[in-house]
C-alpha cells in the first residue's frame, strides 16, 4: 500500500533528523519535534561524505521527487514572528549527511524541507491508497454530496451538471 504525501514527508524529516542526531544527542529538554515520529523509521546508512547516499534515500522515500529535476533543502530561519524558509546552499559535491551534520550549517534540531528544483510535483494520492476523510457535504453548485477532504478538487471540475 502506497503512503500518503504527509506520511512520506514525516518519514523523510525523521530520516534527516536521525542522521543529524547520530553524532551527538542533545539533552531531552531540547528535543522538541514539530513532526511526530513514525513507527517505521529507517536510518540512512552509508558513507557520510557520499551525496548519493542521501539522494538515493530521498528518492526511495519520495518516488515522485525523481520527476522534479533535482531538489533543494530549506530550513526555517528568523524569529518567532517573522519565520521564513531559507535555502541551505548546496556544496559543489551535493548534499551529504556530513554537510547536514556540520555545525556551520546551523541546522541543529530544525526541520528540513525538501523542494523540487525544476518543476512542481502533483500532490494527489494514487487511487488505491486514497481514502476520503470527513463528513459528506453538499456542493453548492451541483448539490452532490462530496467528502469534505475532496471538496476542493471537486470544485475545480464542478460545472453544476452533476446533480442527481
Amino acid at each position: 500500500m502506497a503512503k500518503s504525501l504527509p506520511e512520506l514527508l514525516r518519514e523523510a524529516a525523521n530520516l534527516i533528523e536521525e542522521a543529524l542526531n547520530r553524532t551527538s544527542q542533545p539533552p531531552v529538554a531540547a528535543q522538541s519535534l514539530q513532526i511526530p515520529a513514525t513507527p517505521s523509521r529507517t536510518p540512512v546508512q552509508g558513507n557520510d561524505t557520499d551525496p548519493m547516499v542521501l539522494t538515493n534515500k530521498l528518492m526511495e522515500v519520495f518516488p515522485k521527487l525523481q520527476d522534479g529535476g533535482g531538489f533543494e533543502l530549506l530550513k526555517i530561519s528568523g524569529s518567532t514572528r517573522s519565520r521564513n524558509l531559507a535555502l541551505l546552499p548546496c556544496p559543489s559535491s551535493g548534499y551529504t549527511l556530513a554537510y547536514l551534520k556540520d555545525p556551520s550549517t546551523m541546522i541543529g534540531q530544525a526541520t528540513i524541507y525538501i523542494r523540487p528544483l525544476q518543476q512542481d510535483l502533483p500532490i494527489d494520492c494514487e487511487e488505491g491508497s486514497h481514502h476520503a476523510s470527513g463528513p459528506d457535504i453538499p456542493c453548492l453548485t451541483c448539490e452532490k454530496a462530496v467528502p469534505f477532504s475532496e471538496m476542493k478538487v471537486h470544485r475545480l471540475s464542478c460545472n453544476g451538471m452533476e446533480a442527481y
